[in-house]
């Protein structure tokens, strides 16, 4: 292997290390900062809150979607889905669910009406001026601590400097 190509390993291996170490690093050092009125949320609660799995060795993804039309800063529409149990799915999370899939029309001011088309949002508007926000979010989150532990990040990076690890 050419000792250029080993180099920018090293480099690109070591910038990925430094940049996760900066960025875990204020989320810990956060603490108290926010003000004596912010506490943390119970984490039951949460847990009902945010949908998610738990995979073989505590592996836990946790995500949420949530879609939410507004017209002028006013609330006109809103979908949202929490699965905090994919094994365990209930009759109103799977209709949540069918509901995404579903067309969604929204009419502002009057006029033209156009029928909804399959997964699909449709937003018309015949008026001047209107402040049109159309949001979809997608909220994941990964407990990821047992999964670095597995793949013996220390071997990774002896391997990349020496060269006999695996490619990066």
């Amino acid at each position: 292997m050419p000792r250029t190509h080993r180099t920018h390993r090293i480099l690109h291996l070591l910038a990925c290390l430094l940049l996760g170490c900066a960025l875990a690093a204020p989320a810990g050092a956060a603490g108290g900062s926010l003000g004596p009125e912010w506490a943390p949320i119970d984490v039951d609660r949460l847990d009902g809150m945010r949908g998610g799995f738990v995979g073989p060795r505590g592996f836990v993804v946790s995500f949420g979607i949530e879609r939410v039309v507004s017209i002028n800063g006013e609330v006109v529409a809103s979908t949202r889905l929490q699965i905090p149990d994919v094994t365990r799915l209930t009759a109103e999370q799977a209709q949540a669910l069918a509901s995404l899939r579903d067309s969604q029309v929204i009419h502002v001011g009057a006029g033209t009406r156009v029928a909804g088309g399959a997964q699909a949002l449709v937003i018309q508007n015949t008026l001047d001026g209107q402040t049109i926000s159309a949001r979809t979010s997608l909220d994941v989150s990964l407990n990821t601590l047992q999964l670095y532990r597995d793949t013996q990040l220390g071997a990774l990076i002896t391997g990349a400097l020496t060269g006999r690890g695996p490619s990066l």
